[in-house]
């Protein structure tokens, strides 16, 4: 993937018929809505630059899009499983506390100043996100993106601080 670009939604499924398509954000609603377009990337590494027409809410966290062009349901269902990118550059800036998951990706996590692991993806669950640690034993576990977990995080130094691991480790169970 092209290094200045940045995933900001999923493309779940195409929704109706008239080429609509039902997107899991992977920012604040706030946020996303501000894009008026979106680069896609084929699995065969083709890009395409897809002009928002209307966007509204959708159940749940989930948002309809319409792009121009799209036009049928089965023109929307080639584009299920694609990311919505953006430049880089054209991300808004996050409040204290508030992070990207391409910032995240990446970070050593630890414990008692101890290494535990690296987070290697985050997994959206609703309303709560976890962690996804594959730590110095090969052993995948999840880490709840929640204060109750997560003590101090440093982007700087790319290194996130957890606390309670051993009710993590009871989780992960």
């Amino acid at each position: 993937m092209n290094k200045d670009l940045v995933t900001v939604g999923k493309i779940e499924k195409a929704f109706g018929l008239r080429g609509e398509l039902r997107v899991h954000p992977e920012v604040f609603y706030e946020d996303f809505v501000k894009f008026q377009k979106f680069i896609v990337i084929s699995p065969k590494g083709g890009k395409k630059v897809l002009q928002v027409e209307r966007v509204r809410s959708g159940a749940g966290n989930t948002i309809v899009i319409k792009f121009k062009g799209i036009d049928s349901r089965e023109v929307a269902e080639k584009l299920a499983g694609l990311n919505l990118l953006v430049p880089e550059e054209e991300l808004p800036g996050t409040d204290v506390d508030e992070f990207y998951v391409k910032d995240l990706i990446g970070c050593k996590i630890f414990h008692l100043s101890q290494e535990v692991g690296l987070v290697s993806d985050y997994l959206s669950q609703g309303k709560i996100g976890s962690l996804v640690v594959i730590t110095k034993e090969g052993v995948e576990i999840l880490i709840p993106f929640v204060k109750r977990f997560i003590e101090k995080i440093d982007l700087e130094k790319k290194e996130i601080e957890v606390k309670d691991l051993d009710d993590l480790k009871e989780l992960n169970r």
